[in-house]
């Protein structure tokens, strides 16, 4: 794509609207799976895009009412249009909120009214010394407008008690991670490891915690990605319905 160009991309019966600032990875089809969320949940994904995760889930047959937050408009436009191409409009509900305003996040989603948050929040701390091509990318990869302590905290907000808090996120920042759980009173329950193959180091983690839970973490056998198994699993992840 050129500089600022829309692209429609196909994920089987629906289209995603992506431009160079606001695409989708591997990252995020496989928190959608990894959350597994059930027909009858109520949904938010933080830090949205382009809507990927919602649409994924709409995908699958997965969810009731789903909602997708992000502070940034031009990726909430896209994410829009797609919602509108797609003729989901009563099922899948686009915001342009700030979930660090607990006023503002009240006001489109209700205390308490959710059975589910799922978020591919920002990896790196802030001033990393990453480097970026324009702002959107480093709010994008970097904490400067969103912490995995402001996802925990609006989770926390959200969720009924016993909601799931699904995230991926770098294995360097586990700890992280479940430090800003476990200060907003969600407590881990399952994590899973995602490495290329048996060789190499895992490059993403994924962690689901509920809300009030006692604490007990099930570690789940790693998605190795190059093995027999783990292309077995991805076919299945990737199956276009």
């Amino acid at each position: 794509m050129n500089k600022n160009e829309n692209a429609w991309q196909d994920i089987g019966k629906y289209s995603v609207l992506t431009d160079n600032n606001n695409k989708f990875g591997t990252d995020a089809v496989l928190l959608e799976y990894f959350a597994n969320a059930k027909k009858n949940e109520n949904v938010v994904d933080i830090g949205t895009g382009c809507g990927i995760i919602p649409m994924l889930l709409k995908r699958n047959n997965r969810g009731n009412k789903i909602y997708g937050i992000d502070v940034q408009k031009d990726a909430v436009n896209l994410f829009k249009q797609s919602v509108e191409k797609n003729d989901l409009q009563n099922e899948i509900t686009p915001i342009l909120c700030d979930v660090k305003d607990i006023n503002a996040l009240s006001q489109n989603i209700a205390h308490a009214s959710l059975e589910l948050v799922v978020s591919n929040p920002p990896y790196y701390e802030q001033n990393c010394g990453g480097e970026y091509k324009n702002d959107v990318r480093k709010i994008c990869r970097e904490e400067a407008s969103l912490s995995i302590y402001d996802v925990a905290k609006a989770a926390n907000f959200l969720l009924k008690f016993g909601g799931r808090f699904c995230v991926c996120y770098k294995p360097e920042r586990l700890c992280d991670c479940i430090d800003a759980m476990r200060k907003n009173e969600i407590e881990p329950k399952k994590l899973r490891f995602v490495q290329k193959d048996n060789k190499s180091k895992p490059w993403l983690v994924l962690l689901e915690g509920k809300r009030g839970a006692k604490p007990f973490l099930e570690i789940l056998p790693p998605l190795i990605m190059n093995s027999d198994e783990g292309k077995q699993e991805l076919e299945k992840i990737y199956a276009l319905n």
